[in-house]
């Protein structure tokens, strides 16, 4: 049969009867006489004939990959990809050399250079893009890939597959090119499309911490807390849109504006007035100062934190305010809560006695007494307050009774023996 239909070669004119015989040929002689070596040679001859005869491509293909002919079976499908007009079979042509240079030939820059020239002809073809991506990713040409991306942006289906493409540039940016900056522009192209989209605004605060603009970062946190519905999460993000206007950009009136706005959300959110009372101090508004400590004290618990705080308030308002009712009365409050808070009693005391104040002078010694458990401490303040009684008030019963309370308290109390 194979010399028969040899012979016929040999004798038809047309060109198609020619190839169909002389794929025939390869297919007796594979099939039926299982001599591959002739039946490629006919093969061959088919696609010398015809390159984009699909028949003996297809029976050629399955024989130079069995045999792993790979530099044939390249050969045949670039002669494939010349011979064809449609452009699509032109890239899948090319596809096809891409992959056998990867996987057979292990030649990334090959298999890069017909990928690419895959989809120059057929810009959808998924399988090369994905496969460029993946192969300029490993060889480091990140700067391609974000080429890549681009064109697949250009003919994305949908703002999804856009978005997903810009994040993935974006990320490129960040992580691989150490280029924040252009992270921004990317994330923000995102916001664009998208305004509401979370993960593009965590990216742009993201990029912009990265990148030191500082600014930006102050204008995505804030973006985000626009577009929160939970008062928590608007309570931090204003807080530490607060913090980089106070550290990094030195806006120290635009930090107070956001810790205002979180006061107003949360009166109670202790960080908040934290930060509010450092940067009225920095800035000398005591005024302001005061009324954020009695924000604060009105949320602290009665105990040594609220003592500390009232003790400090009266510093305040004694010191820098020059509102001395008001001084004594924050040091009134501190030590009805501890009897024994030593600073908050000797500025009481000093301020009583520098007002001549001398019976409210005296309750404050007689309060501190209460607390005394020292011997020679209880005695010394019991003489003064017979002193007191004695040289400011003319009661010499009061001070009888003081003077006696210095000798219980240590019976060899020299100067109550002697007064």
């Amino acid at each position: 049969m194979a010399a028969t239909l040899e012979r016929l070669v040999e004798l038809v004119e047309s060109k198609n009867e020619r190839i169909s015989l002389l794929f025939r040929l390869g297919e007796v002689h594979e099939l039926s006489l299982g001599d591959e070596e002739k039946a490629i040679r006919w093969y061959e001859a088919s696609l010398a004939a015809e390159p984009a005869y699909l028949p003996g491509l297809r029976a050629l293909a399955k024989l130079y990959t069995r045999r792993e002919a790979w530099r044939s079976l390249i050969a045949m499908n670039l002669a494939e990809a010349e011979a064809v007009k449609e452009s699509l079979r032109k890239a899948s042509a090319h596809q096809r050399v891409a992959e056998i240079f990867e996987v057979n030939l292990g030649d990334a820059g090959k298999a890069i250079e017909h990928h690419a020239r895959a989809l120059s002809l057929d810009p959808t073809l998924a399988a090369s893009f994905k496969a460029l991506i993946r192969l300029l990713t490993d060889a480091g040409r990140f700067h391609e890939v974000i080429e890549l991306y681009e064109r697949g942006i250009d003919g994305a289906p949908n703002k999804a597959v856009k978005i997903a493409y810009l994040f993935r540039i974006g990320d490129i940016y960040i992580d691989n090119l150490r280029e924040p900056v252009q992270a921004m522009h990317t994330y923000r192209r995102i916001l664009k499309i998208d305004p509401d989209h979370l993960g593009a605004i965590h990216a742009l605060q993201r990029s912009a911490d990265d990148a030191g603009r500082h600014k930006e970062l102050v204008e995505a946190l804030e973006l985000e807390a626009s577009k929160t519905r939970e008062q928590p999460r608007v309570i931090v993000l204003l807080h530490r849109a607060a913090e980089i206007l106070d550290e990094r950009l030195d806006d120290r009136e635009g930090a107070l504006a956001r810790l205002r706005r979180i006061l107003e959300l949360d009166a109670s959110y202790q960080p908040a007035l934290a930060s509010a009372g450092r940067l009225y101090f920095r800035l000398g508004r005591w005024e302001d100062l005061f009324r954020t400590y009695e924000q604060e004290l009105a949320i602290t618990p009665a105990g040594p934190a609220s003592v500390a705080l009232l003790h400090t308030m009266g510093k305040l308002a004694e010191e820098k305010i020059g509102r001395i009712e008001q001084a004594i009365e924050c040091y009134r409050r501190a030590i009805k809560i501890d009897p024994k808070h030593g600073p908050s009693l000797e500025a009481l005391a000093r301020i009583l006695s520098a007002g001549e104040r001398w019976r409210e002078l005296v309750e404050v010694w007689e309060i501190e007494l209460r607390g005394l458990v020292d011997a020679r401490a209880r005695a010394a303040t019991a003489y003064r307050v017979g002193r007191i009684y004695e040289e400011r008030l003319g009661s010499l019963d009061g001070a009888l009774a003081a003077y006696q309370r210095a000798v219980e308290a240590q019976s060899d109390f020299r100067p109550a023996l002697d007064g």
